[in-house]
């Protein structure tokens, strides 16, 4: 059975994969109480660090993760392709070495050392069972390693709400995997929404917008 909101809980939206803000900005504009929500962004990309914080939110420039560590990401300018995963990176190379217009707005993804979290470890330090969490994951991945994570130690059972968008890397494992966790997420009661907020008015970093849609055929 899932919580029901008291007076005392604390609620709270983390945004995983913050980009420009994009997701703060729809969620302050569509959640008629997003004023009485705590609201953490976690986005490691520095050419992204401009357009925050948004709102009344708090911004870390972290990377979610399944451990509290400095870590390889792959910066891929501001398309919203960067990501923590060789395989996601090995992709976007293929695909920009294949477009002299990407080559020459984007480049390529560039290796950088950025801190990271363990996400299910820091939820369980701040927040109690009984508080209304609200996760959205936009994370290019990184997903699956940290869900399997959030399932282990039993920290699913924080979260209300997920607002997630799966990527898939055009690899069948992972549309498994995604159909597996949704099942399980589904059954432990937590609600599921597939989310975006790339587009405007809630974008604003137009590089993002005009950029190619990697993993969406």
């Amino acid at each position: 059975m899932r919580k029901i909101m008291g007076d005392k809980m604390k609620k709270v939206f983390i945004d995983c994969g913050a980009h420009d803000g994009c997701s703060v900005r729809k969620f302050l504009d569509i959640k008629e109480d997003a004023e009485e929500y705590e609201i953490h962004s976690f986005e490691p990309n520095p050419n992204l660090e401009k357009y925050h914080p948004v709102g009344h939110a708090v911004f870390h420039k972290k990377a979610v993760w399944i451990s509290d560590e400095e870590i390889t990401f792959y910066n891929f300018s501001t398309t919203g392709g960067s990501s923590l995963l060789e395989e996601k990176n090995k992709r976007n190379v293929t695909k920009t070495s294949k477009k002299p217009v990407w080559m020459e707005k984007f480049g390529m993804p560039t290796e950088i050392k950025v801190d990271a979290i363990d996400l299910s470890s820091w939820i369980k330090n701040n927040y109690d069972k009984d508080d209304y969490i609200i996760v959205k994951m936009d994370i290019e991945g990184a997903e699956y390693e940290i869900l399997k994570k959030m399932f282990i130690d039993d920290t699913t059972k924080y979260i209300n709400e997920l607002w997630i968008e799966w990527h898939f890397t055009n690899q069948e494992k992972y549309y498994n995997l995604g159909s597996t966790m949704t099942d399980l997420l589904l059954q432990r009661g937590i609600e599921m929404m597939d989310w975006d907020a790339m587009y405007p008015p809630y974008l604003l970093e137009t590089n993002c917008s005009e950029s190619p849609e990697f993993d969406k055929e």
